[in-house]
């Protein structure tokens, strides 16, 4: 998985862009790998990652913290607009 950070409350254009509206931190989707758990779980480009097992999304560094836990994982994301939540086991 390829991810960016993004502090959207620095960036508006790009919270209303990804339809952000309160102000969080997480990090972006670039690129996934082919054959990746990131794959498996159906993540695409362009999702914003908000929080993982309840906890807030705020760097990659935080984001690989809590995905260095075997699973399952609680996952919340933003895309086209929409929250979504979702739990995905190992």
């Amino acid at each position: 998985i390829d991810i960016d950070e993004i502090a959207v409350r620095r960036i508006p254009a790009l919270a209303a862009e990804l339809g952000i509206d309160d102000g969080g931190s997480g990090v972006i989707v670039r690129e996934i790998a082919r054959g990746s758990i990131a794959e498996d779980i159906g993540l695409e480009p362009g999702d914003f990652i908000l929080a993982v097992n309840d906890t807030d999304i705020d760097s990659v560094a935080a984001l690989r913290e809590a995905a260095r836990t075997n699973g399952p994982w609680r996952v919340v994301i933003r895309r086209n607009g929409q929250r979504i939540a979702f739990s995905v086991g190992r």
